[in-house]
């Protein structure tokens, strides 16, 4: 019975070591700098300055993922606003072709007044988006700051 005891705490123990010691593969901190985890934080007091040097290097990462958001949400927007007009056009043609499933001028006009509160529906979340983003960007760079001085210096 003791002997089962024994082999599993060496069991756990010989896993956890194996744990602190293994690098981090990824962003393994909080947007208050603190390593997430129980692993984390083990490795974060086990592997000192080396944990955070990898930690500044995904933090880059991170960084430069989120100053690049908007050119590429930007992108698939340009794409879907083709893919709009495409559609219009297209339904345009149908209806020249066949006036009866033309809209009404009241549904017509009720398309252009939703259209016109959809665009200031999005431009009101795009700014929200940009203010979101440049506050988790300002937190990643303070964090970066904050990894970069405990890798110089531990």
């Amino acid at each position: 019975m003791r002997r089962g005891l024994y082999f599993g705490l060496a069991v756990m123990v010989t896993v956890s070591v194996l744990v602190a010691l293994l690098p981090a593969r990824k962003l393994a901190l909080d947007l208050a700098c603190q390593p997430v985890g129980l692993s984390y934080r083990l490795k974060s007091r086990v592997q000192r300055a080396k944990f955070w040097r990898r930690q500044v290097i995904y933090l880059d990462r991170e960084i430069t993922w989120y100053a690049s958001l908007p050119a590429r949400v930007e992108g698939f927007r340009r794409e879907t606003d083709k893919a709009v007009q495409e559609n219009r056009r297209f339904r345009e043609e149908t209806y020249q072709k066949n006036l009866a499933l033309r809209p009404s001028a009241a549904e017509q006009t009720a398309s252009e007044l939703r259209k016109l509160a959809d665009d200031l529906e999005r431009k009101e979340m795009q700014a929200r988006e940009a203010e979101m983003r440049q506050e988790i960007v300002r937190k990643l760079q303070a964090c970066r700051v904050t990894a970069s001085s405990r890798g110089n210096t531990q």
